[in-house]
């Protein structure tokens, strides 16, 4: 899709430009290479992001989706959803919002997981479907996992690969900059 076949690329444009800000903020971050006023301004920025979704989300009552900003806009709005832990109805109503888009093909099930994860994390209770990773006194490791020995059956059902590939897509995105500690029962069995 082009701009000129968004509705609202105007919104595809912004939500790019803020998730990009904001990751680049993480990247360094991940790198140690934030002071403490750096570090701040770092969570000033998601949440500042996640004030400004929330209100996108208010006037439209729908999930930014394909149509509207695109496939890159889009997961843009899902990564400051995903960062926006401190706004819990933020997160609930991407949940929802996520859940009737990707029922009608304005966004893949697996971003709805991701948020749906995320949520189930920060309420204390374990993720369904592995997406959530956290880090731990330099180490790496997955969040609690409802039924591990299922987990890449649900992860297929909502069109994510399987928890080892996942897994080692993600070491490859931040080695050596972090130190892996993944249990072995949460790991698939190889058949």
């Amino acid at each position: 899709m082009t701009d000129a076949d968004l509705q609202r690329p105007d919104l595809a444009r912004e939500l790019i430009y803020r998730a990009e800000m904001a990751a680049e903020h993480r990247a360094r971050v991940l790198r140690n290479h934030l002071d403490g006023v750096r570090l701040d301004r770092s969570r000033h920025v998601d949440v500042a992001n996640a004030k400004w979704l929330r209100r996108v989300l208010a006037d439209d009552t729908r999930w930014p989706g394909h149509h509207l900003v695109g496939c890159t806009g889009s997961r843009a709005a899902l990564r400051i959803a995903l960062h926006g832990d401190h706004d819990e109805y933020l997160q609930g109503a991407a949940v929802a919002l996520l859940s009737a888009a990707a029922a009608v093909g304005e966004a893949p099930t697996h971003h709805w997981a991701r948020v749906y994860d995320r949520v189930q994390i920060n309420r204390g209770a374990e993720q369904e479907f592995g997406t959530q990773l956290r880090l731990h006194d330099g180490f790496v490791e997955l969040c609690p996992l409802v039924s591990p020995e299922s987990v890449d059956l649900r992860r297929a059902g909502v069109g994510l690969p399987p928890l080892a590939v996942a897994f080692e897509g993600v070491r490859r995105r931040l080695s050596p900059t972090l130190f892996w500690d993944f249990p072995p029962a949460v790991l698939p069995v190889a058949a």
